[in-house]
């Protein structure tokens, strides 16, 4: 019965680790999709002002 119960606390601690690490991997992951997004604004916004600075040139 005491070995039961140590591989349950081990299985518990395991459990609890990966539980961590998963919620890490997901609040990187969460920061990674924001910064694409905002990279991709950036070049969206990149492509608009050279369309613009190519119509000034051409005045």
């Amino acid at each position: 019965m005491e070995k039961l119960n140590q591989e349950i606390c081990a299985a518990s601690v395991k459990e609890n680790n990966l539980r961590q690490t998963m919620n890490l991997l997901s609040i990187e992951l969460k920061d990674l999709i924001e910064k694409e997004a905002i990279e991709t604004q950036n070049n969206e916004y990149d492509s608009k002002i050279a369309i613009e600075n190519e119509k000034i040139q051409d005045l």
